[in-house]
């Protein structure tokens, strides 16, 4: 399948190419579309599907985190004028090929076809595991990845967010998964993403993607990277950065129906647990989730106990729109299983959050999120 572009054939002559698909990708000519900035179920309806073609869907990702486009936008036309104005610096033209790399990315990756074992297209339940493209690039500028860094992408689901971790080019990228890596061809998924995304891209500023492995694991089971069990796994010894984008429980009961909300955060902390433990205590993590879980941690770190700190967690999630909705109430009904939490202590969870940091993200749609920096000791 060829992507369709907005100004005719590619351009590959004298290093150039067609950039204005990045930037301005041909909208959808069939449908109705909400101003810009606004969602809708449609909009997610289109961008799972296959009613529209490649160019559309990026035309409605941009429309739907403008102010991310913009941000994103100016930093691709500054490394490409230095470039065009010297192209035979290599500095320059690094900077142009990530540059490229990165916009490609946060425009099309939404459109990501993702394979199942069998070739098809899973159009229904691996759309339901990603980052939004302005999440992802909000979390590769707080990381500032480089070239130097070992990274781990934990609950990578079908990869949306590890390709465009690949995007960094760091020495090395492993992304880990209980659920999708078994069931699904994401090596190829990854090739065919980047073979579409930078097609009409000539050779000598083709991005050098970091192709990630991908490591079948439980995520809060981690085994000790030092050790021969782990290197027999697939993992480093160590990682510089992690990332971890786990269920948030409220969505990803349409995949597993059992993870409530309180669910899902324990599984988060349990996965940070464990990730600190085999990677030896060194590290960064960079976590990506809803606004109302910070508020529960405090409370575990000054003594609250586990079910205190989420019914109080639950209180607080009563009050969003999204609960008020009668499919979505009976969630916060569900049942927690705190035996998931039954070793955690005050000093444990206390030294795991000391050295963290949060804040809030931009355009993140119909839940408030927040990127947590943990850095492990």
């Amino acid at each position: 399948m060829t992507p369709e572009f907005r100004h005719g054939e590619p351009l590959i002559d004298k290093g150039s190419f067609n950039h204005e698909r990045f930037l301005h990708p041909n909208p959808p000519t069939s449908v109705e579309l909400p101003p810009s900035g606004q969602t809708s179920p449609q909009l997610y309806k289109l961008l799972d599907s296959g009613e529209v073609n490649f160019g559309a869907k990026g035309f409605i990702v941009r429309m739907r985190y403008p102010e991310t486009a913009k941000r994103i936008d100016t930093r691709f036309i500054q490394a490409r004028l230095d470039y065009e104005a010297n192209p035979q610096n290599e500095e320059r033209k690094k900077a142009y090929r990530k540059a490229i790399a990165i916009t490609g990315a946060y425009t099309y990756i939404r459109g990501m076809e993702v394979l199942r074992k069998d070739s098809t297209v899973d159009r229904d339940v691996v759309p339901k595991m990603m980052l939004s493209p302005s999440a992802s690039l909000q979390l590769l500028e707080e990381a500032n990845i480089t070239e130097k860094d070992a990274v781990l992408d934990l609950f990578c689901g079908a990869g949306y967010l590890t390709f465009a971790l690949a995007t960094t080019t760091p020495q090395r990228l492993d992304a880990v998964d209980n659920y999708t890596i078994p069931h699904y061809r994401l090596p190829e998924t990854m090739q065919r993403a980047s073979e579409m995304i930078y097609t009409d891209v000539p050779d000598s500023l083709k991005p050098a993607l970091t192709m990630p492995q991908f490591i079948t694991e439980d995520c809060t089971k981690l085994p000790r990277f030092d050790n021969e069990e782990a290197e027999k796994s697939g993992f480093a010894h160590h990682y510089d950065k992690v990332f971890m984008h786990p269920p948030y429980g409220r969505e990803s009961t349409k995949i597993m129906p059992e993870i409530s909300e309180g669910d899902a955060f324990v599984l988060w902390v349990n996965a940070l647990r464990s990730v600190r433990n085999a990677n030896g205590g060194k590290g960064t993590v960079y976590s990506i989730i809803p606004e109302e879980w910070k508020a529960a941690i405090q409370d575990i770190r000054e003594g609250v106990s586990v079910s205190d700190a989420i019914r109080k967690m639950y209180g607080e999630l009563g009050k969003m729109k999204y609960y008020q909705f009668d499919d979505n109430r009976p969630k916060l009904s569900m049942p927690v299983d705190l035996e998931n939490a039954a070793d955690w202590t005050k000093q444990e969870l206390d030294s795991l959050f000391r050295n963290s940091s949060h804040k809030a993200l931009e355009e993140t749609g119909m839940f408030g999120l927040d990127l947590h920096k943990i850095a492990l000791s």
